[in-house]
């Protein structure tokens, strides 16, 4: 609406003959068709159309006067006040000069294009604006019911327009039409006024578990600003017993705190949690910080502390107090210009001797790396990493004390013939190790790992690049002086891309002791706009019975064949990952995923997986999750998420279904969460409906009483953003 009157002022300057007048101290800009000027007075009469720029202030109207020696402006019939992003429409105005003080009669205002105001009188005394019998909203007056969506009828408002804040008494709010709720006192902010303290959106949950001893919930977030660049952040959550008669004695506290500094940030969160049928608290406090020491180094800190038992397994009874520690430092140009030094410092301490067990930290891990490139499309990566790991207790399989050294050195170099690309690589991997076990010093030693690889990946492009053949040729040796202890990564994936790995371990502790040669066949194709894109892949290795293929239950020369496929045609994207056996034909992982976008966008994912798949599995699995959203208009949105595991009588079981009523002015959100496990830790399930209601500018409520409210006055309802 503002950019209508501006629009219209513009009109104004260019289409009429404009008179203009300069007042003695230059306070007032006038443009007219027709005016009279009584210099013996000093009173200027204002003819139709015109308009007064005041300072940032612009009024037009048809009809008024101003007086300079009395400091005195009237304005006869309507007018149209317009200053920066804010628009008054009105009647009868009268004031001073600098229009600092006035009133008008049967004003419209709106603020910000935004907020809109209609008031039987408008008082303006400095910075202090009174609306008088007014009524408020930031909704379209057209809207879904045929009015505002909200509004409040007001008998009087005030303005402190340096503060950006509203002040109403004796508010009734409304929705639609209907009048819902009566509120004495309460003030909110515009966009541009600073941070303020505040109760942010409340939050309810019902629950639907009968008997459930928690009940529904209520959250009350409290925001409060520390500073300039500080905020900290309070959640309460009360529980509501089953026959909602009174709040539980279960409860619960989230505190979260951020600061923003000049080159990093800090951020300290603390949960609090109260059971009825416990008489101790359980805590934990979480701190984070990462901080740009120069243009070099950054240094970076997270701690735990917790007391806390499990809040899902129900037969975790007894409270383990430990904490877990984590400082890592990066250095960049430490040695030569782009190389990197990380340093890590990482603890994980139980506060009782027999929960700590077997539970490893660092002290300390570092890892330095730098590159050289040399001529004719060659380059060295130089990869360096220093461990040490401590426990109290030690096993056959996990020592006390763990001390290595990893130095790995890749070569590499680029070949293009024609169309056709050839990669080569050296890698060497050397490991040092120092193991000492305190609960028998016999397994003692100190070993050492050394691997050597060398490999040859061509790329062969045919048909304008439709098609690509891959072929990789590895040679793998492997060195060991002792059975290694794998304390790095016990991660495994068998995949397109982790084929044509030379080490597809991940980790230093692991190394790939089979040479091997790899083929992939890649398919680009696109017919009316249909996007197909196949790849083929499967390895030969050369060593039938190597360490890889006995974690991924292959006992042949040839692995199992992997072939992806992705099919992407308009809104629609469909990707098949698959692993055939190569002898039965069989699948051993099957991956889908959909995702469509128009009209309604789906996204569905399952996964089978064999228990042939991996020698670790102890049996099949398959899952399935369904995510589906739909924008039904421009007011109603509706989604749903589900996630199963099929093979295990549907369980664990989790939904969430939700739905969304919006317009230009509030949102209603309505999230249904269903949560069911079936294991050997009795988890508990848990079914809730959480109702969300939240309205421009009364974005937060809270109240605020400092006195009796009845028999001195009122207390104090307090929304904001």
């Amino acid at each position: 609406m503002n950019k209508f009157f501006s629009l219209f002022f513009l009109i104004i300057f260019l289409n009429f003959n404009l008179f203009a007048l300069s007042n003695i101290d230059n306070s007032s800009y006038i443009n007219t068709e027709n005016i009279t000027y009584n210099s013996n007075e000093n009173l200027i009469e204002l003819g139709k159309n015109s308009l007064i720029n005041i300072d940032d202030i612009n009024i037009l109207t048809n009809s008024g006067i101003i007086d300079y020696n009395n400091d005195k402006i009237e304005i006869f019939g309507e007018f149209y006040f317009y200053q920066y992003e804010n628009i008054l429409k009105g009647s009868n105005l009268i004031g001073n000069t600098k229009l600092t003080k006035f009133t008008a009669n049967e004003v419209s205002y709106i603020y910000q294009n935004d907020l809109k105001i209609d008031s039987n009188k408008l008082i303006r005394e400095d910075n202090e604006v009174y609306f008088n019998n007014n009524f408020l909203t930031p909704c379209e007056l057209e809207g879904f019911f045929n009015c505002p969506t909200w509004s409040l009828k007001i008998p009087k408002t005030k303005y402190l327009v340096d503060e950006d804040k509203f002040i109403h008494y004796d508010s009734f709010l409304q929705l639609a039409d209907k009048k819902i709720f009566y509120i004495p006192y309460f003030s909110h902010y515009g966009s541009k006024a600073p941070r303020h303290f505040g109760f942010l959106t409340p939050t309810i949950e019902f629950s639907l578990i009968p008997n459930n001893i928690s009940g529904s919930a209520l959250k009350t977030p409290v925001y409060i600003p520390m500073g300039v660049s500080s905020d900290l952040l309070i959640t309460p959550k009360f529980m509501i017993n089953p026959n909602y008669e009174n709040i539980s004695k279960n409860y619960s506290f989230n505190t979260k705190f951020e600061k923003r500094l000049s080159g990093g940030f800090i951020n300290i969160e603390m949960d609090t949690l109260k059971n009825s049928n416990v008489e101790d608290f359980y805590n934990s406090l979480r701190f984070n910080t990462k901080q740009y020491l120069n243009k070099n180094n950054t240094i970076e800190f997270t701690g735990l502390l917790t007391n806390s038992v499990s809040s899902t397994r129900s037969i975790n009874e007894e409270q383990i107090t430990f904490d877990n520690t984590y400082i890592k430092l990066n250095t960049y140009d430490f040695i030569s210009n782009n190389d990197l030094l990380l340093s890590r410092l990482n603890s994980a301490t139980a506060y009782d001797n027999s929960a700590n067990n077997l539970v490893p930290f660092q002290i300390p891990y570092i890892h330095y790396q730098n590159n050289f490139d040399l001529k004719d499309n060659g380059s060295i990566y130089n990869y360096l990493d220093l461990q040490f790991l401590k426990r109290d207790q030690s096993n056959s399989e996990n020592p006390s004390e763990s001390k290595s050294l990893s130095l790995k050195n890749l070569y590499f170099k680029n070949y293009k013939f024609k169309n056709n690309f050839i990669t080569n690589k050296i890698i060497l991997s050397n490991t040092i190790k120092e193991l000492v076990f305190n609960h028998n010093n016999e397994l003692n030693d100190d070993y050492y790992q050394t691997g050597l690889s060398a490999s040859s990946d061509m790329n062969i492009y045919k048909f304008n690049n439709k098609l690509k053949l891959k072929i990789k040729t590895i040679l793998n040796e492997d060195f060991n002086s002792f059975k290694s202890i794998n304390e790095d990564s016990r991660s495994l994936s068998f995949s397109y891309n982790n084929l044509f790995e030379e080490n597809r371990y991940y980790g230093n502790d692991q190394f790939d002791n089979t040479n091997r040669l790899v083929y992939g066949i890649e398919n680009y194709h696109n017919i009316n706009d249909i996007n197909l894109i196949v790849n083929i892949g499967q390895s030969y290795d050369f060593k039938d019975n190597n360490n890889y293929a006995k974690k991924i239950n292959q006992n042949d020369n040839f692995s199992d064949i992997i072939i992806n496929n992705r099919l992407v045609y308009n809104n629609y994207e469909f990707n098949i990952d698959t692993r055939i056996d190569k002898k039965k034909s069989s699948k051993k992982e099957m991956n889908y995923s959909l995702e469509i976008n128009n009209p309604f966008k789906i996204n569905i994912n399952y996964n089978e997986t064999s228990k042939e798949a991996f020698i670790d599995n102890s049996d099949d699995s398959k899952s399935l999750s369904l995510k589906v959203e739909k924008e039904l208009n421009n007011s109603l949105r509706i989604g749903a998420f589900t996630n199963l595991d099929l093979k295990n009588k549907y369980q664990p079981y989790e939904s969430i279904i939700n739905l969304s009523l919006f317009d230009e002015c509030s949102q209603l959100d309505i999230i249904y969460t269903n949560t069911h496990f079936s294991d050997n830790f009795n988890t508990t399930p848990k079914e809730t409906i959480g109702l969300t209601f939240k309205m421009d500018y009364l974005g937060f409520f809270g109240y605020e009483q400092s006195t009796n409210l009845f028999f001195e006055r009122a207390g104090n309802f307090s929304y904001g953003l």
